[in-house]
């Protein structure tokens, strides 16, 4: 029985294609690696002495650099305690963020509490229904732009915090894309001039 025959490419070495003597490749023809296994296995060795070198250099070029300092925060007690009030300072920061934090998010709940109809999070059927409309009214064109399709916002020409009762009008709704939405936030006194429907 004649038995098929590969030369490994590093050691040059005629052997047996069998998983014996290669290790297994599926993206090779013949399903085998180039390289012999031994050849592998010195490769693999290599590389991990290559590695190891690398990161013991690392390791003595940093010692190197920062000896002076770690000396002296170990020597200089004076400096080892400024350096530690400025950790404990750092800290003290941090834990009057959280807390700061913390109260801001309390605050908030109350105020969605309170405001119900000022969120965005609590948007009616009625909203999604005006949006739609509005979109469709504009022809799903930015009326600033006229951008057609992308990511387009229904935008209230009268503001609902100052007039509430014409929130689900469709008239009182412009198609903007989210650039343009983004641009008259602050303005809204001045594009109700430019484009309200008198």
């Amino acid at each position: 029985m004649n038995m098929e025959t590969k030369i490994c490419t590093k050691c040059k070495i005629e052997k047996l294609a069998t998983n014996e003597f290669f290790p297994p490749d599926k993206r090779v023809k013949d399903g085998f690696q180039s390289r012999c296994r031994e050849c592998c296995r010195e490769a693999c060795r290599e590389q991990n002495l290559r590695r190891r070198k690398n990161s013991e250099y690392r390791a003595r070029e940093y010692e190197q650099n920062n000896k002076r300092n770690h000396a002296r925060y170990w020597n200089d007690t004076e400096y080892r305690m400024k350096r530690l009030e400025q950790e404990r300072d750092r800290t003290r920061e941090l834990r009057k963020n959280i807390e700061y934090r913390a109260i801001e998010n309390e605050r908030h709940r109350e105020y969605i509490k309170k405001n119900p109809d000022k969120t965005i999070n609590n948007l009616t059927p009625e909203y999604y229904e005006w949006h739609a409309e509005v979109l469709k009214k504009d022809n799903y064109t930015c009326q600033e732009c006229h951008q057609a399709g992308g990511k387009l916002e229904a935008h209230h020409i009268f503001m609902k915090s100052k007039a509430p009762f014409l929130k689900y009008e469709i008239w009182n709704g412009i198609t903007l894309c989210q650039k343009c939405h983004r641009k008259i936030r602050g303005k809204e006194d001045w594009f109700l001039i430019a484009v309200s429907p008198m």
